[in-house]
């Protein structure tokens, strides 16, 4: 059992949204940098942790709308990813549990929010 001081280490489940924006006649995936921690400059699907009382789809589509502006449905799972940020001895330090979700755009002009 573990104290206040000394909290049980668990994963964080997050939720990704997957939507492709007709754009010009085409499709493009919706991508966002990311700005802050962890893998700060890297490319990827909008997302975020999932609030209690949320399913990994209504978060996806939430962390969309915050992230870039975008209203879309959630359309299906499509798989998990699992993330593991290991410390210079191999020992994980973070562990995240992301949800892929394809969602269906609806409106919106893509633009990155401030964590974006």
């Amino acid at each position: 059992m573990s104290s206040s001081s000394d909290p049980v280490k668990r994963p964080v489940l997050g939720a990704l949204a997957v939507v492709c924006h007709p754009q010009g006649g085409q499709d493009h995936v919706i991508l966002v940098q990311r700005k802050k921690p962890p893998n700060a400059g890297w490319w990827g699907f909008p997302g975020g942790h999932v609030e209690l009382g949320e399913t990994a789809s209504e978060a996806a589509a939430r962390e969309l709308l915050e992230e870039t502006g975008v209203i879309a449905t959630p359309r299906k799972i499509l798989t998990h990813v699992d993330v593991m940020l290991r410390d210079d001895a191999g020992a994980v330090q973070r562990q995240y549990l992301l949800v892929a979700v394809l969602c269906d755009y609806v409106s919106g002009t893509p633009h990155p929010d401030d964590d974006a």
